[in-house]
């Protein structure tokens, strides 16, 4: 992974981040996993790195494929949900599918909402 195209197009505040969110993922003696149900907090990225730098860092690794946004909830207390990704094999070529970013200011997404939640289908 580390010496992919994908890795190599991220800065260090990324690659730190995604080795944090890399050390939520468990799996039980059943095998399951919580790959699709990963938390990460504003409050626990900004004791990483600034807020603004957090938000960048994030979008970044959605943008190379290293992560996915599997639930957003805009304008609320509740963490948003990622999910680990393996679209980062393919970044650069072809068959590289881009993720929904995160919900922004005056963006339109495609997805379902449920009030101000964001969850793909």
């Amino acid at each position: 992974m580390i010496q992919s195209k994908a890795w190599k197009a991220l800065g260090v505040y990324e690659q730190s981040l995604y080795l944090h969110m890399k050390n939520k993922f468990r799996v039980n003696k059943q095998g399951d996993s919580n790959e699709r149900n990963i938390s990460f907090t504003y409050e626990e990225g900004q004791q990483l790195m600034s807020k603004a730098r957090f938000i960048k860092a994030i979008d970044r690794l959605i943008e190379v494929g290293f992560i996915d946004l599997v639930e957003h909830w805009q304008h609320s207390k509740r963490p948003t949900i990622y999910g680990l990704s393996t679209r980062w094999k393919y970044y650069g070529t072809e068959q590289f599918k881009k993720e929904h970013q995160r919900t922004k200011a005056k963006s339109k997404t495609k997805g379902h909402f449920y009030g101000n939640q964001y969850t793909k289908s």
